[in-house]
């Protein structure tokens, strides 16, 4: 049987982390990988964009740490930008290439809550994004995802 891995995506706000953690919660063959807990642990109180490439080696380090050990994978994060998705597909298919092992991916969307819901939970968020962000992230990226939002399942 092929390991799965489910990415969450949709806006800040929309309930993605929520979710992933009660998804894991109990299932001892899943574990729950986030970029932005990397995130908080390296940066206490901010966001700093010379981390980033830091940030985003070491996610997808634990990727590959936790399939190797066998673990199935919740991938909690926002994974709207093309060229971090693309990013994420390397890593996957690196593991896949090296291991001779399948993936069975879904894409677990949060397209469909309200922008205005995702505006008032970021602001009781400890690292909120803001308001303008959400917007901006929402016509970029979830207007045309309502559209087309492509294939969700699919192994590599």
């Amino acid at each position: 049987m092929n390991q799965k891995v489910i990415i969450t995506r949709g806006l800040s706000g929309s309930g993605k982390t929520t979710w992933s953690n009660q998804f894991v919660s109990g299932r001892s063959d899943y574990v729950r990988i986030s970029r932005d807990d990397i995130d908080f642990m390296l940066s206490e109180k901010y966001y700093d964009k010379r981390k980033e490439e830091l940030i985003f080696r070491t996610r997808d380090k634990l990727i590959l740490l936790a399939l190797t050990q066998g673990f199935n994978l919740v991938l909690d994060e926002t994974y709207l930008v093309s060229h971090r998705v693309a990013q994420l597909n390397l890593a996957l298919q690196s593991y896949v290439d090296l291991w001779s092992r399948h993936l069975d991916i879904e894409i677990k969307d949060f397209l469909h809550v309200p922008i205005e819901q995702c505006i008032e939970r970021d602001k009781s968020r400890f690292f909120h994004v803001g308001e303008k962000f959400i917007r901006d992230y929402h016509k970029k990226y979830i207007v045309p995802l309502l559209k087309d939002p492509g294939i969700t399942k699919w192994t590599i």
